[in-house]
Formats: structure tokens, C-alpha cells, sequence
């Protein structure tokens, strides 16, 4: 509290960044649970290797899929959405 310059330069979480943070997990989830599959040594599992490796594949192509239709194409992008974004004050670096 005395610093005052360290009091200016934190930054409280706001309720967007709690659920960013939940999607963020539940995200890295299904790669827990697939890695941990894959990679244990008591079970064999070359039966399941190949769907294993092509869950994670889809699910990281359709992660690429919700990006591309919204930021994907520069040009068709919502001028509004690009100046939110310059203008959001978490987005300075």
C-alpha cells in the first residue's frame, strides 16, 4: 500500500477474465484427459492412439475454425470489433 507506483500498475480481474480463464481450461482439459490416455504405460493402447490423436486434431481444428470466422480475414473483419479492440485499455502492452 505504500508503493504507490505497484498500487497504478496492478490490475483486479474482472468478470470477463474469470470466464476467459474457465474457457481457457476447459480447453486445455480435453488435452489433459487425452495425454494422460495416451501416454500411460500400463495400458496398451495402440488401438486407440489414431482416434485419440484425431479428437485432439478436431478439436484444435475447430478452435481455428471459431478464430478464422471471427478475426480470420482481415478485410471482412468488423470495424468495430478491430477499434474495440485497439481502444480496450487491457490490450496495451
Amino acid at each position: 500500500m505504500e508503493d504507490r507506483s505497484f498500487a497504478r500498475d496492478v490490475v483486479t480481474p474482472v468478470s470477463e477474465d474469470f470466464v476467459t480463464c474457465r474457457a481457457m481450461v476447459s480447453f486445455l482439459e480435453k488435452f489433459k484427459v487425452k495425454t494422460e490416455l495416451v501416454s500411460t504405460t500400463s495400458k496398451p493402447l495402440a488401438n486407440r492412439f489414431f482416434g485419440e490423436v484425431c479428437g485432439i486434431y478436431k478439436h484444435i481444428r475447430d478452435m481455428i475454425d471459431k478464430y478464422e470466422k471471427s478475426w480470420g480475414d482481415f478485410e471482412n473483419l468488423n470495424d468495430y470489433m478491430y477499434f474495440a479492440t485497439i481502444l480496450d485499455p487491457r490490450m496495451k502492452t
